[in-house]
């Protein structure tokens, strides 16, 4: 399986929003948290969750960039650090 049309349509809106964004966070964190739940399909489908993870990082360290302060994003890039971990074992 793959993700649905809604997923795919929520990663458009959010790289959208990006573009036209000059200071917000959410968009960020919001396709950060997609991407990470992205890789996590990946890796219980048996795929390679890697590009889907460097992705994650990287919308999240932009996330914390705009907003240091967000406990969210930092837990979320928490779990992609961890979610790496599991992929290198599993490998």
């Amino acid at each position: 399986g793959e993700p649905g049309p809604s997923v795919r349509a929520a990663e458009k809106s959010l790289q959208r929003a990006i573009e036209l964004a000059t200071a917000g966070f959410l968009p960020w964190d919001h396709l950060g948290r997609i991407r990470y739940h992205r890789a996590a399909f990946e890796l219980e489908h048996g795929r390679d969750p890697r590009p889907f993870l460097a992705q994650a990082s990287e919308a999240l360290s932009q996330a914390l960039e705009k907003n240091p302060k967000s406990v969210e994003s930092a837990l979320c890039r928490g779990k992609v650090s961890a979610l790496q971990a599991r992929a290198v074992r599993g490998r």
